[in-house]
């Protein structure tokens, strides 16, 4: 006659179910993964099976091999799906789990989508502004000034207070803040930052009876674009206001994705000029 064996389904929430054989010679351990309901009647009916027969004669060795293969059999349904670690209380259908992990896919998808989006436009901005600071930097020792052929002023609507931009290579670009004198010939001088011998600038700002400018006012379509003035560099933008001096003058805007639009102004006195140029896509 056998010893008998003594079956427990030891069983806590949020803990796998386990399943304890034993006899008096040998003990066995059985870790089972349950998430469906179908799996736990399975456990359920094993176990019942072993009561029926705990008190029957027979090679105990022989009844948990039977058991083994049919636990196994189990284990081997649910493998690679389920997982251990949640509670039967929260145990949801093959089918819900299927259909959310279905909407998580799609939602991965539509980030996926707007991440590439993102970079993209992230890629475009940062080839303008290098576009831009490129051809920048060949506007080497120019003074930009607003009532001399030799440059401009930047805010040059009001006629006292102005500021003065001026670019050297690699330095970063000096500005200076001042107040003109109507009718007087005035020297600026501009230290650059940096380095270690900064270099000075001069400019010269000429009395207002001596100035002879006009207003470029340009928009730009469909998007911003960087806006060269004579072939250098001076704003970046989709609506841009120049003064410049009288005469004519090249006017090129860029952007990336699209093909340049070049076209030759001629500023009178005083005068606005306006113009629009629309972008074409490459």
């Amino acid at each position: 006659m056998s010893e008998k064996e003594y079956v427990t389904l030891l069983k806590q929430d949020g803990i796998s179910p386990a399943i304890e054989v034993s006899t008096q010679e040998k003990q066995y351990w059985f870790t089972l993964f349950p998430k469906d309901y179908a799996i736990q009647t399975d456990i359920t009916r094993i176990v019942a099976q072993l009561k029926e027969s705990s008190g029957e004669q027979g090679d105990p060795q022989n009844r948990m091999k039977s058991l083994d293969e049919e636990v196994n059999s189990v284990l081997r349904q649910v493998d690679g799906f389920w997982k251990s670690g949640t509670s039967l209380s929260e145990v949801k259908s093959l089918k819900e789990l299927e259909t959310e992990l279905g909407k998580a896919r799609e939602e991965k998808a539509d980030l996926q989508r707007e991440l590439d989006a993102l970079q993209r436009q992230y890629e475009m901005t940062t080839q303008q502004k290098k576009t831009v600071q490129q051809n920048t930097a060949k506007s080497t020792n120019s003074i930009k000034q607003l009532e001399t052929e030799v440059g401009r002023l930047k805010s040059g609507r009001d006629q006292l207070q102005h500021e003065v931009g001026v670019l050297q290579g690699k330095y970063e670009e000096a500005t200076q803040q001042f107040e003109r004198l109507q009718n007087k010939v005035q020297k600026l001088r501009v230290i650059y930052p940096g380095g270690q011998s900064p270099l000075e600038r001069e400019a010269i700002i000429a009395p207002t009876s001596l100035a002879k400018v006009g207003t470029l006012e340009l928009q730009i379509a469909p998007t911003e674009a960087a806006l060269f003035l004579d072939e250098v560099a001076v704003g970046y933008g989709t609506a841009i206001t120049a003064q410049l001096p009288v005469g004519w003058h090249s006017v090129t805007v860029t952007a990336e994705g699209y093909g340049p639009q070049h076209i030759m102004v001629n500023i009178q006195a005083g005068g606005t000029l306006k113009r629009t140029l629309h972008l074409s896509p490459e």
